[in-house]
């Protein structure tokens, strides 16, 4: 979250003065930087930044790669299928000012955990002990459609960690 938060500050910081009006963007899938980051990841933050995007007063965004999805609810507006009280109007898509693209060029997620039998053997009872980190770097650019140009560039890194402290004693947990 802080890190598509700063993300949005970054994207935010170039533009021109406030005509009142939202950026209308589009955003796409974010690749992925190098072959030890499962494409997975780069889906998640692609979804993170769109939803960080979204939920900003300064940018309108435009589902772009859902355009499948939104083309079956017009066909079925066109062929009848529809109530005519919710029918979709038919119309032109609005164009978009930006395009929005990136990738996950670093990425790292690692755990460890130790447990410690109580009264000598772990069938009474085990201590545990365990923590997790995690590490991202979004390489993002921004670029303007109408000209192709590439309106802003920017790296982003984001750290996070976690430890957890458990406890089990014959049954007893805490």
């Amino acid at each position: 979250k802080v890190l598509a938060g700063l993300a949005l500050i970054c994207l935010v910081l170039p533009l021109p003065a406030a005509r009142g009006e939202a950026v209308r963007v589009g955003v796409d899938s974010f690749r992925v930087g190098t072959s030890e980051i499962d494409p997975r990841v780069a889906l998640a933050l692609t979804e993170v930044f769109t939803t960080q995007l979204a939920n900003s007063a300064v940018f309108r965004v435009y589902e772009r790669s859902r355009l499948d999805s939104i083309g079956k609810e017009h066909r079925l507006s066109m062929q009848g299928l529809v109530s005519p009280d919710t029918l979709v109007k038919v119309g032109r898509l609005a164009g978009l000012q930006w395009l929005v693209t990136g990738a996950v060029t670093e990425y790292s997620d690692t755990k460890s955990m130790i447990g410690i039998p109580l009264g000598g053997r772990s069938r009474d009872g085990v201590l545990a002990f365990g923590s997790a980190e995690g590490k991202v770097r979004l390489d993002i650019r921004t670029i303007d459609v109408t000209t192709g140009a590439i309106t802003t560039a920017f790296s982003v890194t984001g750290a996070a960690s976690q430890s957890t402290f458990g406890a089990d004693y014959r049954g007893y947990s805490v």
